[in-house]
């Protein structure tokens, strides 16, 4: 009997932990960071990543770097692509421009967005997609 107690009781603190690595999100504070535009398009042999994220937080972030998850039709992750926008400060506000390519994958229809800054800390967007590969 207490045999039973003790593995209920372990398991219950193993679900615990396991809630606590997640990033908890605030629905009613505002994305850490607005996409003010991002276009990905297919160029030559390649996938090419424009745009601007600007802080949209009332404190500044330690470097920002972008994730760029590609899909398949079907949503499926194909490949994921991390983007160092910047290792500067950024003030509340400020705006970064995102620039770089990828190799071309056939497969590739969609992509979401994510954002961590240099300290690994998660940072929300207001438009993570999914968004069409233009």
């Amino acid at each position: 009997m207490n045999r039973r107690l003790l593995l209920l009781l372990a398991a219950g603190v193993c679900i615990a932990a396991e809630k606590k690595k997640k990033p908890k999100v605030d629905e009613k504070k505002p994305p850490d960071l607005h996409v003010v535009k991002m276009a990905v398009r297919r160029g030559e042999r390649v996938i090419e990543l424009d745009g601007v994220v600007k802080n949209n937080s009332i404190r500044p972030f330690k470097g920002v770097t972008i994730f760029f998850e590609f899909l398949d039709a079907d949503k499926k992750l194909v490949s994921r692509r991390s983007i160092e926008v910047t290792t500067l400060l950024v003030e509340p506000n400020e705006e970064v421009e995102v620039e770089a390519q990828t190799p071309d994958q056939a497969r590739v229809v969609y992509y979401l967005l994510d954002a961590e800054d240099k300290d690994g800390r998660y940072l929300t967007l207001d438009k993570p997609g999914p968004h069409l590969v233009e």
